[in-house]
């Protein structure tokens, strides 16, 4: 009796560890420090957009889907090639949500209707979370804290407590980021790339 009790506790505490781990090991710690790397100029604005979207995944996308195909298509054929930036760059520690750069996609010829319904199966697969958001941010104000990024524990605080008043909306990259780096690319769940 005494041993079957140990055994449920044995496997009670693994499953307890396999969770906290597996909780643990969905983060954007990578991500933003690449941001970071990639856009020294960047401000908090651009965090909280990475942060948005990998809690939110591309929940700004439109019904019109004629509508979204016709700008995705004229993004792809306006984009130069001349960048060497990754195809994919993953947000999540756990590979479930992506950037897929449109230089990257048009320089390595990858199909344009693969990526479309990439990005119509993210919008109908991906939950938002502002639960998941307030996490990643918790996580970006302990590397603030650490001096691990550029900005100040407090000046994190105060922009997503401004964020949340109003309700977490969707925001545009930073004015110094779209002048200075243009970013270009679509936001899809790990799982649906496909661009064969």
């Amino acid at each position: 009796m005494k041993s079957h009790r140990f055994f449920i506790l044995a496997i009670s505490l693994l499953l307890a560890l396999c969770i906290c781990s597996s909780k643990e090991a969905k983060n954007i710690r990578r991500a933003v420090f690449a941001e970071v790397k990639k856009y020294p100029d960047l401000q908090i604005q651009d965090l909280y957009k990475l942060a948005y979207q990998a809690a939110m995944g591309n929940d700004n996308i439109t019904n019109d889907l004629v509508a979204m195909k016709k700008s995705l298509t004229d993004e792809l054929s306006a984009v130069d090639t001349l960048s060497d930036e990754p195809l994919i760059v993953y947000l999540t520690s756990d590979s479930s949500i992506a950037r897929v750069n449109l230089r990257a996609m048009k320089k390595q010829k990858k199909n344009l209707d693969k990526l479309f319904a990439a990005m119509t199966q993210t919008a109908s697969s991906v939950q938002p979370s502002t639960d998941l958001l307030r996490e990643f941010w918790n996580d970006m104000e302990g590397l603030a804290e650490d001096g691990r990024i550029p900005f100040k524990k407090d000046e994190l605080e105060s922009y997503f407590s401004t964020m949340e008043n109003q309700n977490f909306p969707i925001v545009n990259h930073s004015k110094i980021v779209d002048e200075e780096y243009h970013p270009e690319y679509r936001i899809v769940v790990g799982k649906h790339i496909t661009l064969q």
